[in-house]
C-alpha cells in the first residue's frame, strides 16, 4: 500500500492568502506612517504684537492691583481710565499709559495679533491629547494646539523646543484658560517665553503661586491670583485685568550660541534660551530655632554666571515676591545652574516664604534676560520640636546644565488613536489567514 506523499504544511490555497494578510499589515503601516506625518506640527512664525509687545499688562475696562506687584514692562488701559494699585505696585522698564494714544494704538495692535493667533493652522486638537482638556503632565513640541471649548492646566506642562530657540508654540481656546494654583509652564529644549502665545476666547485665570510663561491674549478679561508669576504678558482686549502681588516680566528673545560653535569669546556669561527659575526650600517644617535655606535652579536654558537675590517674607505669609520681601544677604552667584541662599534661623513660629530674583550679571540688577520668579515657596516654624520633612532639591548635571525630573501624570501625550486599531485588525487578519490556510490543507489532505 502506497503512502500518500506528504504535502507541505502550507498548501497552495495558503500561498494565495499569505500575500493578502501581509498586504493588510503593510496597508495599515502605511496609514500609521501617513497619520504620524500629518500629526507633525508645521513650523510657525511668531505672532507679531506690534506696539503691544512693550506692555506687560494691557486692559480694556480697568486694571486693578492689590499688593506689591512688580511689573517689568509698561501698563496700559484703553478705552477705560481706571488704573488702581500703583503703588504699592511698581512699574519698571516701562510706563503707565492710560486712555492715551499709546494705549489706543497698543490695543489696536493687540486685536490684530489676537486674530492672527486665532487663525493659525494646522492645529492639533488638545482633545486628542487629553480627555479632560488638561495640559498638565504633557510634553509638547512646537506647533498650534486648539480647544473647541476651554483649556485647563493642573500641574506642569512642558514645552520642548527640541533645541530650536526660534520654535513657536500657539494655544487656541474658544472659551476660558484656567491655570490651577502652583501650576507651571516649563520651558525646555531652548524654548523661549517670547515665542509662546495663548489666544483665549473669553477670560484667563492664573491660580495662586502659579508659574506661567508666554503672552496671554484674552478676548475679555484676565485675573492673576496671589503670588503668581508670568514670564510674558497679560493682555485683555475688552475687559479688566486683575493683579495681586505678582511678578510679570516682558520676555525678550535671547541671542543663540550654537552648542558646537568654534567662535572664541572672552565673555563668561552665555544665555542660550530664556531661563526659567524655580526654587525649593531645604525643609518644609522645622522646630523653633531650626535652620533652613532656599535653592534656586535654572530649569530651562543653559547658563553660567549671573546671580540670584533671595528674599524672605515675615511670619504668617502666604507668598513672597521681591517687592514684598526682605533681602536674605547679598545676591548669590549661579554655579552649575544653581544658587543657594544663606541659611536662616527664624526666632518666631509661623509660616515663612522665600522669593527669588534671577539676574544675568553680578550687579544684581534685572537685565534683558530675566528668569521667572517662583513666589510662595514656604515653610513652617513650629513652636515645639517637630519632625522635619525634606523637600527634594533638583541637582545640576556635571555639564553645568540644570536637570529636573519630570513625573508624568496619567496623560502621556500619546493618545490611543484610530490607526492603532488598524494594526490590530491587520494582525488579526494575518492570523486568520494562517488558520484558514491550515484548515484548507487538512480538508484537502483528508479528501485524498
Amino acid at each position: 500500500m502506497k503512502t500518500a506523499p506528504k504535502r507541505p504544511i502550507f498548501g497552495r490555497p495558503f500561498r494565495y492568502l499569505v500575500p493578502i494578510g501581509l498586504g493588510g499589515v503593510l496597508f495599515a503601516a502605511g496609514i500609521v506612517t501617513a497619520a504620524q506625518a500629518s500629526a507633525t506640527p508645521a513650523s510657525q512664525p511668531p505672532v507679531q504684537l506690534g506696539t503691544a509687545g512693550s506692555f506687560a499688562v494691557l486692559g480694556g475696562q480697568t486694571v486693578t492691583n492689590t499688593g506689591p506687584s512688580s511689573i517689568q514692562g509698561s501698563v496700559g488701559l484703553s478705552p477705560g481710565s481706571s488704573v488702581t494699585g500703583f503703588p504699592p505696585g511698581k512699574i519698571t522698564n516701562g510706563t503707565l499709559q492710560v486712555a492715551d494714544s499709546a494705549a489706543q494704538t497698543a490695543k489696536a495692535d493687540l486685536s490684530t495679533a489676537y486674530l492672527d493667533a486665532a487663525s493659525r493652522t494646522p492645529s492639533i486638537p488638545v482633545s486628542s491629547l487629553s480627555h479632560d482638556l488638561n495640559l498638565g503632565g504633557l510634553t509638547l513640541s512646537p506647533g498650534v494646539y486648539s480647544s473647541a471649548s476651554y483649556l485647563n492646566l493642573t500641574g506642569t506642562v512642558t514645552l520642548n523646543a527640541n533645541n530650536d530657540p526660534s520654535a513657536v508654540f500657539i494655544f487656541q481656546t474658544v472659551s476660558t484658560l484656567q491655570a490651577a494654583s502652583s501650576s507651571t509652564v516649563l520651558l525646555a529644549g531652548q524654548a523661549q517665553a517670547c515665542n509662546v502665545f495663548w489666544q483665549v476666547g473669553s477670560s484667563a485665570t492664573l491660580g495662586t503661586g502659579s508659574n506661567f510663561a508666554g503672552t496671554i491674549m484674552a478676548s475679555t478679561s484676565a485675573s492673576v491670583k496671589t503670588g503668581a508669576s508670568v514670564d510674558g504678558r497679560v493682555l485683555a482686549e475688552t475687559g479688566s485685568v486683575t493683579l495681586d502681588s505678582n511678578l510679570i516680566t516682558v520676555p525678550t528673545c535671547s541671542t543663540v550660541v550654537p552648542p558646537n560653535s568654534t567662535t572664541t569669546s572672552t565673555t563668561s556669561t552665555t544665555v542660550v534660551s530664556s531661563p526659567t527659575l524655580s526654587t525649593s526650600v531645604s525643609e518644609t517644617s522645622i522646630p523653633l530655632n531650626g535652620s533652613v535655606n532656599d535653592t534656586a535652579t535654572i530649569t530651562s536654558g543653559v547658563t553660567s554666571g549671573g546671580v540670584v537675590q533671595f528674599y524672605l517674607c515675615a511670619p504668617n505669609s502666604t507668598y513672597c515676591s521681591p517687592t514684598s520681601g526682605s533681602p536674605v544677604g547679598p545676591a548669590q552667584p549661579v554655579t552649575d545652574g544653581r544658587a543657594i541662599s544663606p541659611t536662616i534661623t527664624p526666632a518666631s513660629p509661623g509660616t515663612y516664604c522665600f522669593g527669588a530674583l534671577y539676574s544675568t550679571d553680578t550687579s544684581g540688577q534685572t537685565l534683558s534676560e530675566v528668569g521667572t520668579v517662583y513666589n510662595g515657596e514656604c515653610f513652617t516654624v513650629n513652636a515645639a520640636a517637630a519632625s522635619v520633612v525634606p523637600t527634594t532639591i533638583p541637582h545640576a548635571s556635571s555639564s553645568g546644565t540644570a536637570t529636573s525630573v519630570v513625573v508624568p501624570s496619567t496623560h502621556t501625550g500619546e493618545p490611543w488613536k484610530s490607526h492603532s486599531y488598524l494594526i490590530i485588525l491587520a494582525a488579526s487578519g494575518l492570523v486568520g489567514t494562517v488558520l484558514v490556510g491550515e484548515s484548507l490543507r487538512r480538508r484537502r489532505h483528508s479528501s485524498n
